[in-house]
């Protein structure tokens, strides 16, 4: 939850935040450099590992995933020093509206009428299947959050694809972010479906 003015305790939060039990509490003011620092380190010696899928905000789709969801933690339950997160973003129709108001997304995000909700973990497979049976699914893959297997990119569809690599070839034409820069996605490597 986000509340941009510099004001502590807002009453919009108080149901919220009498939820228990708090396993952490972050809640204050704070700026965006202070939190990343609060919340990216992990301690040394422990892994990480997510995905990312979008799928329609609906009641139905929700208990679609949540139930995998619970279904895939009860296989992993008994492992010690385990913390499985299951997240829940959504992205409001607000979203592609202001941004078509101010010339569109190189997201593809444009065309998407209904409220979306962003899923983060590693169970991405299994809710996209049951997601596309119940007609939930949608294309778009947070780059943000994506498992190093997944193509966020190509999720932006043809025409922004296109458009990010002719951007990429103009600015960049020897491809050195492309084929020296280390790590994260690149664009001349997204394979539109």
């Amino acid at each position: 939850m986000f509340y941009a003015k510099d004001i502590a305790n807002r009453p919009i939060f108080e149901e919220a935040q009498s939820i228990e039990p708090q396993l952490a509490n972050t809640a204050g003011p704070t700026t965006i450099v202070e939190l990343a620092a609060n919340v990216a380190p992990l301690p040394y010696g422990y892994r990480y590992g997510g995905a990312t899928m979008t799928f329609k905000n609906t009641l139905k789709a929700i208990k679609i995933a949540q139930r995998i969801t619970d279904a895939v933690f009860e296989t992993i339950s008994n492992v010690t020093d385990l913390q499985f997160t299951f997240v829940y973003e959504p992205m409001p129709r607000l979203y592609t509206e202001h941004s078509l108001e101010r010339g569109g997304n190189a997201l593809g995000l444009d065309d998407t009428k209904e409220d979306l909700i962003q899923a983060f973990k590693g169970w991405v497979d299994q809710v996209q299947e049951a997601m596309t049976s119940v007609k939930a699914h949608n294309e778009f893959t947070y780059l943000n959050y994506a498992a190093p297997v997944q193509n966020p990119l190509a999720s932006y569809g043809d025409v922004n694809v296109q458009f990010l690599k002719n951007v990429a070839t103009k600015y960049d034409p020897e491809g050195v972010f492309q084929r020296l820069m280390p790590g994260g996605f690149k664009i001349s490597k997204a394979n539109v479906k």
